[in-house]
């Protein structure tokens, strides 16, 4: 099966999440039960966005369960980013219906 979140929608939301804060992120995706995954071979000088790279890399995007999960953390991410960034310089995050800065 193909995976269901392309790697592009990955990396935008990957890269929105310097935005927040590491409590947000953890938060966010532990309400999903998703743990970060110690063994991701992703480096960053971002500790933001090596963690939330650390649990895009728990997820098995083939799963539509799990691909779910992942769209219930985001969505709740982006709609905080989105509320302390400017909405100039924004990319839109699917299914919130708000803008978020890259």
């Amino acid at each position: 099966m193909s995976e269901l979140i392309s790697r592009t929608t990955r990396g935008l939301f990957r890269d929105l999440m310097t935005g927040s804060t590491l409590g947000e992120i953890g938060a966010a995706f532990q309400d999903e039960l998703f743990a970060p995954n110690s063994d991701s071979a992703y480096e960053d000088s971002s500790v933001r966005r090596t963690l939330t790279q650390e649990y895009l890399d728990s997820v098995d995007w083939t799963d539509p369960a799990t691909s779910a999960g992942y769209c219930a953390s985001s969505s709740g991410l982006c709609r905080a980013s989105s509320r302390s960034t400017p909405a100039d310089s924004s990319i839109r995050c699917a299914g919130t219906g708000t803008s978020s800065m890259r």
